[in-house]
């Protein structure tokens, strides 16, 4: 067990005074929470555009980066593959940058989004009504850390379990017309016999 200090850089996102208003030609995007469905994805199109008026190039999120909701009922991890130019993430998230070479940024999203992981940092929790996980308490998390080659699979098992659930999800949407369809169809039928 490896503590993410020892893995990692963690930053914390863009502190907003207020709340994040939305300019449609704004100079950056934003990830909230909001934005991410329950698939842990999110649509960098629908993301909220801001202008700020200091260098906010420090906080500019990179492939790769690791997103970690530190406030909330339900502190969740997201690996970044792929974003909008200029993409930066409030306070309510820590950035989490991988030293690669010893951990990939997607294992250290699985790993803390795993049910144990979210028991421990249940443990780390303050504050009674946001709570919160303190940039300190989560750099002293303890990571599993095995061989590259078993993070590349677990990560690989991994995503063809959430294509094969998403496959399911579609199945299931589309076998829920047809029946609805031909049951329609068959009321309408008896309807017109009579």
């Amino acid at each position: 067990m490896t503590a993410i200090a020892e893995l990692a850089s963690v930053y914390t996102g863009y502190h907003f005074r207020g709340s994040v208003n939305h300019k449609p030609d704004g100079q950056f995007a934003v990830i909230q929470a909001k934005d991410v469905d329950d698939s842990l994805s999110f649509d960098p199109e629908k993301l909220t555009r801001v202008d700020l008026g200091l260098d906010a190039d420090r906080y500019l999120l990179r492939p790769g980066d690791v997103l970690f909701l530190s406030r909330g009922q339900r502190p969740w991890a997201m690996a970044l593959s792929g974003l909008v130019s200029a993409t930066i993430a409030p306070s309510s998230f820590y950035v989490v940058r991988t030293d690669s070479s010893r951990i990939r940024p997607e294992y250290l999203a699985w790993y803390l989004n795993q049910e144990s992981t979210r028991a421990m940092l249940k443990t780390m929790t303050t504050g009674s009504n946001i709570p919160f996980v303190s940039r300190a308490q989560f750099e002293k998390l303890p990571v599993a850390l095995p061989a590259i080659s078993v993070q590349d699979k677990i990560t690989t098992l991994t995503k063809l379990m959430k294509t094969e659930q998403r496959l399911l999800r579609e199945l299931a949407n589309h076998q829920a017309k047809l029946v609805n369809t031909v049951c329609m169809e068959l009321a309408r039928r008896e309807a017109i016999a009579k």
